[in-house]
């Protein structure tokens, strides 16, 4: 015996697995959380930016 998939229901997995698929995309591209225009974010400096982590003062608690 054979037996058929449903039109309807291939239709309804094929939808399913697009939306989530889809709402993966949107997260992973930043939509919904990312700031708002125009909003900038302090700039990490890196080990060899001037004041850096490599001279010594960079990371860590700041001393009292």
């Amino acid at each position: 015996m054979k037996k058929q998939l449903s039109p309807k229901i291939v239709a309804v997995v094929l939808v399913a697995v697009l939306a989530v698929m889809g709402y993966g995309l949107w997260k992973a591209t930043g939509g919904g959380g990312s700031l708002p225009t125009g909003t900038t974010l302090p700039a990490n400096a890196g080990p060899f930016a001037p004041g850096g982590a490599a001279n010594g003062k960079g990371g860590g608690a700041p001393k009292k």
